[in-house]
């Protein structure tokens, strides 16, 4: 009874004078003394009085620094997890109580899961007689797929009594620091069931999870952060679900994965349909775009109506716009990671989708029940049909061809809860023939092998060995012209993440390595009276290498960091040709003085580029938060266009003698907040990005098949500032997202020589400048399997070089063009509307489907 008691012993007279007692500043020695011992002396050395029984803290040790943080902050840290309370006693008093509070909300979370009918599981962690106050537990395991086995990534995991969450590492992965003593562990997934587990927590230990799929009616957002984003989630970041994106209107039936991107506050795109996007005033090749580790140089399909992903064989999706992570690089605006499903490691199982033009089918099950599994996904269209119905008098569209498939295999094996290995293969060609008989031909190859391995609870590690390739031909069969036109991009690559958690710090290093080898192109002729020159360009060969390191923690009880450094190195190399130019003069054919041959694998120029990060969360309470993300990312490679859109004909160039590499810094700041009860979430984040070094062309200047791109090529300075707003809903039989973009993308390009400025060397709008950009999602739910989903979209319109006279000197047309960009095509505006019908919610049936009815452009605009 004694110690269920509040004990207070009040002294008649004490004066005290100074500041308040739980403000005082430790200094760092407190660190593996008693705590019974910490507070005596904290009476004597602040003249102050703590009230205890001494049997609440019998041998407990401070086991963390708390140098340069009060002893409020100590005290909270200490106690976290426990029923024992302090509130403080005028300004010289500590009055400690135990407090029933916190097992009362422990049952009462239970309580609610089983009435929810939530599947609730006993975990016990170590022995009972080991619980010590203050000790710190670390719990770490995998979440799977009941069905699939399968690991899961981005699981929200919470443990609600102590205020604590994280999600899960794209393997599935958790990992969390959390108090001895007893704990209610929550794991959450979009249409997924709630797992509620009653964990008690001596020791550090392993908690395997398998969740189920819930055939039910969910109350979630379509394109969503992590629910508790607001609170929680580093800035920048987005998680799509692709059950969800598979329900939103589609164009053509083709569900996409970069269609639902482009209507993220910040990012657009200058196509009608273009599967390029653009994120925060940034070009199209500014995008890092990894499948499976791999980086992907195309992602169109049809010259930019669909994208490469099929989502039948994608399991989940994470986009970076801002606060990029130390280890991703090599792109100066975004990063979209897309990682590829496996197979079901229980039984064999299809998916497949028709479509329009296209249709998909997807097989999975298991070569070993429980070790190994296979996925083979296969898209294939049949779209010349549509083009010869068109009702158009474009006979050049009516009498042409278009086709492209798509083919992805993961292969798993487990040898054990330790190590897994696995697979990925992914293939695609398009060809695209006009009347002319004029034929394009584009192709991926991407192989890569992937070796997980657990050390221990706390540490794991991923490495990935993998090779890709990109090209194009284009091909002419008229006789008088015949030629065939090839351009191709190899790249090995090498990478190894190593994850590990140290106290409260989830540390992550390792190593990224590509090879590029780029052959520039090459042109023949195809008939003996084709009238074109043969043109061969040598092919060149760089190295871009990089090492990172960051590191995740919590600097305070509302302070979150998560720092990172990233050291890019990058050579260019040969054989290659170079040529000198006269001094004083511009990259001309004519100021050419010398040239140099580099011999295979000499160094032409190196550079290396120091690469801090750093994205802070400061949490305002419960419901928001203040977050900043810095970036610095060196671009080694560049896309040479003239286009504004992405195309099967483009141009990459590595940086070399003349190229400098990009340099991109970005600073961004944003308010978030959750409202209504979690109800909805409002977001405001503005950003200011700079880029040196980013190439534009002269005018009139040739681009493919040239030996010399420094004749054709200046080098500049771009920035891009703006304000996003997001609103979102995520409960109720409606949901969706309202967001507003306001940013402006700019270009500076002022050389040394007259003919190398762009509008006389002052700032011009991009191609992807669009100021106003408003962006609006919706689903409504019929019933629990009819949903009326839709989006509107609303853009300024993009700039445009246009002629605005001509003059005729000896009978030739000469065409006078205004200054880069200075016109802008029509705003663009338009609705997309969707039906869906999801097939049964029986949780045991043969097969399942869902029916989508989509309406493109319904106004016609």
């Amino acid at each position: 009874m004694r110690k269920a008691l509040l004990f207070i012993l009040m002294t008649a007279s004490l004066t005290v004078c100074g500041q308040r007692i739980l403000d005082t500043k430790l200094d760092g020695s407190e660190q593996g003394q008693l705590l019974v011992d910490f507070l005596h002396q904290l009476e004597k050395d602040q003249h102050a009085r703590m009230f205890f029984l001494s049997e609440w803290f019998d041998q407990t040790r401070i086991q963390n620094q708390y140098k340069d943080a009060s002893l409020r902050e100590a005290l909270k840290d200490i106690l976290r997890g426990t029923d024992i309370n302090f509130v403080e006693f005028y300004d010289y008093g500590v009055i400690f109580s135990k407090d029933p509070a916190g097992a009362l909300e422990r049952e009462s979370i239970i309580r609610n899961a089983q009435a929810s009918r939530d599947k609730i599981e006993e975990v016990t962690l170590g022995q009972a007689a080991n619980y010590q106050l203050g000790k710190l537990v670390q719990v770490s395991g995998l979440v799977t797929d009941n069905k699939t086995k399968t690991g899961m990534s981005g699981v929200t995991v919470v443990v609600d009594d102590a205020d604590l969450q994280t999600t899960t590492t794209p393997e599935g992965r958790y990992h969390m620091v959390i108090p001895s003593g007893a704990h209610v562990m929550v794991f959450r997934y979009l249409n997924y069931e709630e797992k509620v587990l009653d964990l008690k927590a001596y020791e550090d230990g392993l908690v395997n999870i398998e969740i189920l799929e819930a055939p039910r009616m969910l109350e979630e957002v379509v394109i969503n952060d992590q629910h508790l984003n607001a609170v929680s989630g580093r800035i920048g970041l987005t998680n799509l679900k692709m059950s969800e994106i598979k329900k939103m209107p589609t164009f053509l039936g083709e569900v996409d994965v970069i269609k639902q991107i482009q209507v993220l506050p910040g990012v657009t795109s200058v196509g009608e349909v273009s599967s390029g996007f653009n994120v925060r005033g940034g070009g199209v090749d500014q995008n890092l775009i990894l499948y499976d580790g791999l980086p992907v140089f195309n992602t169109s399909h049809v010259f930019g109506f669909f994208s490469t992903f099929n989502s039948e064989a994608i399991k989940d999706v994470s986009f970076f716009k801002g606060g990029i992570p130390a280890e991703y690089g090599g792109r100066a605006s975004s990063v979209l990671n897309v990682n590829s499903k496996e197979g079901n490691y229980e039984k064999w199982e299809a998916n497949g989708g028709i479509g329009l033009i296209s249709s998909s089918l997807s097989v999975g099950g298991p070569l070993i029940k429980d070790g190994s599994s296979v996925l083979l996904s296969v898209r294939s269209s049949y779209s010349d049909w549509m083009l010869k119905t068109l009702g158009t008098n474009y006979h050049n569209i009516k009498n042409s061809s278009v086709s492209f498939y798509d083919v992805s295999l993961k292969l798993t094996h487990k040898f054990n809860d330790k190590n897994k290995i696995s697979f990925s293969g992914y293939t695609s060609k398009d060809h695209f023939g006009l009347p002319s008989d004029t034929a394009f031909v584009w192709q991926n190859n991407l192989a890569s092998l992937h070796f997980h391995h657990v050390f221990n609870e706390r540490a794991f590690s991923s490495i990935m060995v993998g090779y890709g390739q990109y090209g194009y031909q284009v091909n002419d069969k008229d006789p008088k012209t015949a030629y065939e036109m090839r351009y191709k991009i190899d790249y090995p690559s090498l990478r190894a993440d190593f994850n590990y958690q140290l106290g409260k710090h989830k540390v992550v290093f390792g190593i990224n390595s590509n090879y590029y080898k780029i052959n520039p192109g090459s042109i023949q002729s195809n008939s003996s009276t084709s009238s074109v020159t043969p043109v061969h360009i040598a092919s060149n060969q760089s190295l871009e290498n990089a090492v990172f390191l960051s590191d995740g923690f919590d600097w305070t009880e509302r302070i979150h960091f998560d720092a990172g450094f990233r050291l890019s190195m990058f050579s260019s190399m040969g054989p290659t040709k170079l040529y000198r130019y006269q001094s004083g003069l511009p990259f001309a054919k004519e100021t050419v003085i010398d040239s140099v041959m580099y011999s295979a694998g000499s160094i032409v120029k190196n550079y290396i580029g120091p690469e801090p990060r750093l994205a802070l969360r400061y949490s305002l309470g419960a419901n928001s938060s203040i977050k900043i993300g810095y970036n610095r990312i060196y671009q080694y490679v560049h896309l040479i266009s003239n286009t504004v859109a992405v195309t099967p004909i483009d141009i990459y160039q590595p940086s070399n003698y003349y190229f400098k590499p990009q340099r991109a810094d970005q600073i961004s700041v944003g308010y978030f907040r959750n409202m209504k009860d979690n109800k909805l979430e409002f977001s405001i984040e503005g950003f200011y990005k700079k880029i040196n070094n980013i190439l534009d062309f002269k005018n009139g200047a040739s681009l493919v098949l040239n030996p010399a791109l420094e004749r054709a090529l200046l080098q500049g300075l771009a920035k891009s500032y703006g304000v996003e707003l997001s609103i979102t809903k995520t409960t109720g039989r409606l949901s969706g997202m309202l967001n507003y973009t306001y940013s402006r993308s700019l270009r500076k390009v002022a050389g040394q020589y007259p003919g190398e400025n762009i509008n006389h060397g002052n700032y011009y709008p991009s191609n992807y400048d669009q100021p106003n950009i408003v962006n609006l999602n919706w689903k409504y739910g019929l019933s629990r399997r009819f949903f009326f989903t839709g989006n509107f979209t609303y853009r300024t319109g993009r700039p445009v070089t246009v002629p605005y006279s001509y003059s005729v000197v000896d009978h030739t047309p000469i065409i006078n063009y205004s200054d880069r960009n200075q016109y802008r095509v029509p705003d663009y505006h338009r609705l997309d509307v969707a039906l869906v019908m999801e097939g049964s919610h029986r949780r045991k049936k043969f097969s399942d489907g869902t029916w989508v009815l989509s309406l493109y452009n319904v106004y016609a605009r």
